[in-house]
């Protein structure tokens, strides 16, 4: 895909959290992505296989046993040629809002229906997707994305998006951001 990232090359080793999300986003912009998917986790059944990640798109995928010393050695090299490396959540470091004051970004996902979708329709989508979503095989998996499921109302959802209009707007302002 070309985008202002042309020639940026970046390796990401999969997790959990924004770091999939980040991958994602630089293969949009025209990154050639990597993801360094850890071939056991697929082996075992546990997270999910990368062919039905969505997360996925537009990046290649090496799969890959760290524990194996020529393994790693080929990671090592990838990560030398890279101009990029994207590396999950690791319990011990600190999350960015922990260290930047006032940093505060956060991905929300949710269904949309065309407006003018009559209410009834709209709390009755609402009441499946929030029975589906508390189910525990569905928390679990996605739990394992790092997606945390909340099932706000359609009122606390529209909320949220004017929210993030609001503040995003004022940080493209600021950053003197333009669209080409």
């Amino acid at each position: 895909m070309s985008g202002h990232l042309n020639g940026v090359r970046v390796i990401e080793f999969a997790g959990i959290g924004p770091a999939p999300f980040c991958g994602m986003l630089f293969a949009d912009m025209g990154a050639d992505v990597v993801r360094v998917d850890r071939v056991q986790q697929v082996e075992l059944g546990q997270g999910i296989d990368p062919k039905y990640d969505f997360f996925g798109r537009g990046k290649r995928s090496l799969g890959i046993d760290l524990k194996k010393p020529q393994h790693l050695e080929m990671a090592l090299r990838l990560v030398e040629r890279a101009d990029v490396l994207i590396e999950g959540y690791r319990p011990d470091v600190p999350s960015i809002a922990e260290t930047v004051p006032g940093y505060d970004i956060t991905i929300d996902t949710g269904f949309l229906v065309p407006a003018g979708t009559p209410n009834d329709i709209v709390e009755k989508l609402h009441a499946e997707i929030v029975k589906v979503l508390t189910t525990p095989e569905i928390v679990q998996h996605l739990t394992t994305l790092g997606i945390i499921p909340i099932g706000s109302s359609p009122k606390q959802y529209a909320e949220t998006i004017r929210a993030d209009l609001t503040k995003f707007a004022r940080l493209v302002k600021e950053s003197g951001a333009r669209v080409d």
